[in-house]
């Protein structure tokens, strides 16, 4: 068992190796949260991907129905064409040429909208090209974070195990009583539950503190706390 002052200065070890095992767990946990923005990101690629796709499909769509409708008025140009060596009036011939150049002027705008259909469907075919091309660069890069990060994790988690071996040693020397105090106090103050005083105030909160608590501290008559924060107080012996 050690005394009050040795207590201190392995408490303040503690909180140290604590702040660590704080920090290497965070990090653990970032990896996966980072990794699922990566994922939404590869994810809204593919929406974009399919989104280009379908509208290829109706660009194909409307151009088979334009073209259909293109084949149908030539098939009437040519059933007039046939009807004008047996018409008998001039009247007759006049309104199946009149018919012809109505459908002749109908098709030469159905060939111009299946043009833009076939320009329409070229640029289509070069975004999901390109689109695709990204989709396997970001699928390739995410393979490779995702074995990366494994390794990672894996390197901070025995870390962290080694670190909670510290702890476990560390804790063992101290007296019980006083670790669980730091253990309460560190649970309602973020993490933190003994602080050093600097400049004659409170490392946690910036209080001011009395003479008569930094005296306390530094003699360490008695575990010494913020009478605001409630943190275990101690003053460094470079103080």
């Amino acid at each position: 068992m050690t005394g009050l002052a040795d207590d201190i200065k392995l408490l303040i070890q503690v909180q140290d190796v604590d702040a660590q095992i704080q920090s290497l767990d965070a990090e653990i946990k970032k990896i996966p949260r980072e990794m699922d923005i990566h994922y939404k990101s590869f994810k809204a690629k593919k929406d974009e991907l399919a989104a280009l796709e379908s509208e290829l499909v109706e660009i194909q769509k409307d151009r088979k129905l334009k073209e259909v409708e293109l084949d149908s008025g030539s098939e009437s140009i040519n059933k007039y064409k046939t009807q004008q060596y047996s018409v008998k009036t001039n009247k007759e011939y006049t309104s199946l040429q009149h018919e012809i150049g109505e459908i002749h002027e109908k098709n030469s705008v159905l060939e111009d909208e299946i043009l833009l259909f076939m320009e329409q469907a070229d640029i289509a075919h070069e975004n999901i090209e390109k689109k695709t091309d990204e989709i396997k660069l970001e699928n390739e890069k995410i393979e490779r974070e995702e074995q990366e990060n494994k390794k990672k994790i894996n390197r901070l988690e025995q870390e962290l195990q080694k670190k909670k071996e510290d702890r476990k040693n560390l804790v063992a020397t101290i007296n019980d009583a006083f670790v669980s105090r730091y253990e309460r106090i560190r649970d309602l103050k973020n993490g933190i539950g003994i602080v050093n005083i600097s400049d004659g105030t409170c490392g946690g909160c910036n209080m001011e503190l009395p003479p008569q608590v930094i005296n306390n501290a530094k003699t360490v008559k008695g575990i010494t706390v913020c009478e605001r924060c409630s943190r275990i107080l101690y003053v460094k012996e470079s103080d």
